[in-house]
């Protein structure tokens, strides 16, 4: 192999490395993103859910009182 040819092979494999890296990165980020949005989407949903228990009645007050 010639010397151009193995400078040029260098070369492609560092280009590949970025952009490998880069999308890398991108997904990352974008896997976080969408999982703080469910995660903050399933929290409000399950606090806007639960019915509010009403509170017990105040027990009668005994004859005679």
């Amino acid at each position: 192999m010639d010397k151009e040819q193995a400078h040029a092979d260098h070369r492609d494999n560092k280009r590949a490395f970025r952009w490998g890296a880069l999308v890398f990165v991108v997904l990352l980020v974008l896997g976080l993103t969408a999982y703080a949005v469910i995660s903050a989407r399933n929290e409000t949903a399950q606090t806007s859910a639960v019915p509010a228990t009403p509170a017990p009645p105040a027990p009668p007050a005994p004859p005679g009182q």
